[in-house]
């Protein structure tokens, strides 16, 4: 391929933009590609006719330059009208020739132009056979005078000969002027009883083509369908170079992607063909490939800088800042999410069986089957199992064989080359390394320290305490299940052979429950081999370890890759590799056990009670903008076509709930006890369905396919137009799941790509997004609809968006509000509606009514500020409020701070027997008397 890196930035745009002609010397020069002479193509020898043919209009102006020579007159966008005098067209003597040499240079000039055009096409001897007729007689007819006849060719015989006599008698006059500067009037009668004749046999080649070309030719005087002809051949034409830069493909394969691409028939893709002003190109290998590098090349950063970097960094969803880079590699990364919770769904699926065992089992039997599972006795494990199941036996078979797939796909899909085949595995999990270590005997710690010292410093890192922790378990697991730790070549091994039974009934208690230690297994599993696929396998990963990636080097790879492909801005490098390694790398990493425990409990007190759980069902209102009111009552009430566990999140409510531990596994079931869960999954099935109803109308009309293809026609490239064809017939396949995931991603945060940088670089810093994550999303689709419209040029959009936005949302969320306040006693008033209303509007921005009354209407902004990004800790505050009253002989039970933070009854203990309702109506009567 052509050497761009010389050639300037206005070079390189105009070659992205496939303006081969206005290129400096030295582009062409660089991009003189020899390209051999061989059989035109039926298109091309189409369009070398249908540009040779002659027209009245041409013929008349022909005439006109060649007695008035007057230059030519163009426009473009960018330099408004020009003119190009006669001198500069045809040469310095053309002035003074005869207007019977004017009209052969015109002509001859014509010829060069077609033959640069169409080298092939010009080559061929006779018309160019079907195609090149039909050519010729197309493009006679391709002008303003002769399409308003072609629109009554249905008057039947008479009629279109009575119109072709005219227009041959139109014709013939212009012809002659345009070739000879005289009429011949015999000629003229000739050519008038011709047309008569020819214009039916005309309409004998108009009617052979297909009825959407008929109607096309009709129709292309609509200046309106010109456009939109022309905006889809600007995407046709860029798949045509997109597609031939690969390589290896052939005009028809070609076209059959572009039909895929663009959700298109043969029929469709004629007519856009048709309507639009431009000449489809199909380049050779070379060209393209100039097309797309210098795309890369020219392509403009779009990465925020300064301030606005720092508030992207905070509030800013790293989805839709890498969709802001490149819209390719944001497309690339939704399918990743996509697959990451599909398979897990699918997986955990596999061993509920299993784990539903286990959740029947208690106290010395699970320590018993957790024992012999991790060290391979599963015949003993089983022994036990079958007394709480007859069907332990297919479950655990299912498990292991679904262990054995996913060892194959490391190998396989991961590319992994340094994991080994352990018989009888069964994963294992350690609850806290320093317990662990504490627990072990001295022998056994001697190993683990060495060997954890050892591959420190084969990772480079300064001690035994920075070894990652996929590392840490391996190593873990292999001295304890009897492997020595040696060295070799400075790197760490271990010998062959195996001692079973190395987990007592007292190490037992350092290892996280079967259920826990398969379930994460499979979470952390899953998402390394599709982490790995999204980098791009062996091609661009780099190991660092033991199913560990050096996340660095393969991020460094993978980002250079896409600007070699045209998809990313050099400039913006750096940035997406910044937001990439926080999402597969710290972004995976749990919080601390500490940091973790304070934010589960934080939500059990805030969430945890049934006023609460009311507040989801304002979910309702984001699927009333997005799919409309018609579509979201369907989707609530009618049929459910698509379930949460079709697209993989049946048991997440959010990101940021998404953990492991005891108080995990206590907040879950808080949610679920108060009905949070549930009323989570109906605003979320509501959704999805109702969305899918949307989908299904948007496929049956060519402005909602095009609608479709606009958002996901990159995302699912050739199966677009398979796509669009099951959601016309009902099928709900992996495709249109995966759209309907991506729409529910984008208004909840329902995985790591939908929350911001910082939340992902700060494990312990993620108790502070608290309560936070689903009003940063609102901040984003008020970012993606309004703001990035406008910016756009779409202001109208942004318009409709921002008040269709601020009247749904917030009225939805004053609804619930009144809803709640009914039910807690303290009465429903459509007075009251504008108040909730006011309040719902500062929650939308992430703020409170409370917080404006009391902090920023004083000024207080700063006070503001920690109110508002304060973590829910109010139970801490209640506590010692308590314990101080208590050591001072001031405690009151009724007053109780603690009482009322506590889960599931707490709120509803305040509101009717702790005072809380009559100081809510006391604060009412006072805020209508003021």
């Amino acid at each position: 391929m052509a050497d761009l890196s010389s050639l300037s930035r206005e070079d390189l745009q105009l070659i992205a933009d496939k303006k081969f002609d206005e290129i400096s010397p030295e582009a062409r020069a660089t991009l003189n590609v020899e390209v051999a002479i061989g059989e035109p193509s039926t298109f091309d020898k189409f369009a070398y006719a249908y540009e040779s043919a002659d027209t009245d209009i041409g013929n008349a102006l022909t005439y006109l330059s060649s007695e008035f020579p007057i230059g030519k007159v163009g426009f473009s966008f960018s330099e408004g009208f020009t003119y190009t005098p006669p001198e500069e067209l045809y040469g310095d003597q053309y002035m003074n020739a005869s207007p019977d040499v004017r009209r052969q240079v015109i002509a001859r000039a014509k010829e060069i132009e077609l033959e640069n055009k169409y080298p092939e096409a010009a080559r061929q001897a006779g018309m160019g056979g079907a195609a090149g007729i039909a050519g010729t007689i197309i493009g006679s007819l391709m002008s303003p005078t002769t399409l308003i006849p072609i629109s009554k060719a249905y008057q039947g015989y008479k009629g279109l000969a009575a119109v072709g006599a005219a227009f041959g008698a139109e014709y013939n006059v212009l012809e002659q002027l345009a070739k000879t500067g005289d009429v011949d009037v015999k000629e003229l009668a000739g050519a008038t009883a011709l047309g008569a004749i020819a214009a039916p046999a005309t309409s004998a080649v108009i009617k052979g083509l297909t009825p959407s070309a008929r109607k096309a030719l009709i129709e292309r005087r609509s200046p309106e369908a010109k456009i939109k002809a022309q905006e889809e051949f600007d995407e046709i034409q860029n798949i045509v170079y997109e597609e031939v830069a690969k390589g290896g493909q052939t005009p028809g394969s070609v076209k059959q992607i572009v039909m895929n691409r663009m959700g298109l028939d043969s029929d469709a893709l004629d007519d856009i063909l048709i309507k639009s002003d431009s000449k489809m190109v199909v380049p050779s290998v070379e060209e393209a490939q100039a097309v797309m590098a210098a795309k890369a090349k020219s392509i403009a950063p779009a990465a925020a800088t300064k301030g606005w970097k720092f508030g992207e960094d905070i509030l800013g969803v790293i989805s839709t800042n890498i969709k802001n880079l490149s819209p390719k590699i944001h497309d690339e990364l939704a399918k990743t999410e996509f697959a990451i919770a599909k398979e897990t769904e699918e997986y955990v699926k596999i061993v509920q069986p299993l784990t539903k065992i286990f959740d029947k089992m208690k106290g010395e039997d699970l320590k018993i089957v957790s024992r012999n599972l991790y060290n391979g006795d599963f015949d003993n494990a089983l022994s036990v199992m079958k007394r709480y199941s007859v069907d332990s036996d297919s479950a655990l078979q299912s498990t292991r064989d679904l262990l054995k797939n996913i060892h194959t796909r490391m190998k396989d899909e991961a590319g992994y080359t340094d994991i080994g085949e352990i018989e009888n595995y069964f994963p294992r999990l350690v609850k806290s390394y320093d317990d662990f270590l504490k627990s072990i005997n001295k022998e056994q710690q001697t190993k683990l320290q060495r060997a954890l010292k050892v591959k420190a410093k084969e990772l480079g890192l300064k001690s035994a305490k920075d070894v990652p922790e996929e590392d840490r378990i391996n190593i873990i697991n292999q001295i304890m299940r009897g492997h020595n730790p040696i060295v070799a070549d400075n790197r760490l091994g271990f010998t062959k052979g195996r001692a079973v039974g190395q987990i007592d009934d007292k190490l037992i208690e350092q290892y996280q429950d079967p259920k826990t230690a398969i379930n994460s297994y499979i979470m952390k599993a899953v998402s390394d081999i599709n982490k790995r696929k999204f980098l791009g396998r062996g091609n661009n990963v780099t190991d660092a370890g033991v199913r560990r990636v050096n996340l660095d080097k393969s991020v460094g790879s993978y980002v250079d890759e896409a600007i070699k492909r045209g998809e990313l801005a050099e400039a913006d490098s750096d940035r997406l590799a910044d937001l990439i390694s926080a999402r597969f790398g710290l972004g995976e990493q749990s919080a601390g056990q500490i940091s973790g425990t304070l934010r589960n409990i934080g939500y059990m007190t805030t969430l945890g009670n049934p006023f609460s759980a009311l507040t989801q069902i304002g979910d309702l209102g984001m699927s009333v903008y997005m799919n409309g009111m018609r579509n979201t009552i369907a989707g609530m009430l009618g049929k459910r076509n698509v379930s949460l566990e079709d697209i993989g999140i049946n048991n997440m409510v959010a990101q940021e709930l998404a953990t492991v531990g005891k108080t995990a596994k206590l907040l879950d079931k808080t949610l679920g006890a108060v009905g949070f869960k549930a009323l989570d999954r109906l605003g979320k099935t509501t959704f999805i369905n109702s969305a899918y109803k949307r989908f299904t109308n948007l496929a049956k009309s060519d402005k909602g396919i095009t609608e479709l293809r606009k958002k996901y026609g990159g995302m699912l490239g050739e199966e677009f137009k398979s796509t669009v064809t099951d959601l016309r017939a009902g099928n709900v396949t992996d495709n249109v799941k995966l759209m309907l995931y991506n729409e529910l991603a984008g208004v909840q945060p329902i995985n790591l790509s939908q929350v911001p940088l910082a939340y992902l670089n700060n494990p312990n810093g993620r108790i502070y997004y608290s309560l936070k994550t689903f009003a940063i999303k609102q901040l984003d689709v008020m970012r993606r609809d309004i703001v990035q419209e406008f910016n756009s040029g779409n202001q109208k959009k942004a318009a409709e968006n921002l008040v269709a936005y601020m009247t749904i949302i917030p009225m939805m969320g004053a609804t619930v509000d009144e809803t709640k306040d009914f039910l807690r006693g303290q009465g429903m008033s459509a007075e009251d509606m504008p108040d909730n209303y006011i309040e719902n509007l500062f929650k939308v921005f992430g703020g409170s009514q409370y917080v404006m009354d009391k902090y920023v209407s004083k000024g207080q902004v700063g006070s503001a500020l920690g109110e508002t990004i304060a973590p829910p800790l109010d139970w801490i505050n209640a506590i010692g409020e308590d314990v101080w009253k208590t050591m001072n002989g001031e405690f009151v039970g009724e007053e109780s701070k603690a009482l009322r933070e506590l889960p599931v009854i707490g709120d509803v203990w305040y509101n009717f027997f702790g005072g809380g309702l009559e100081k809510a109506i006391q604060f009412e009567q006072k805020r209508r008397l003021d």
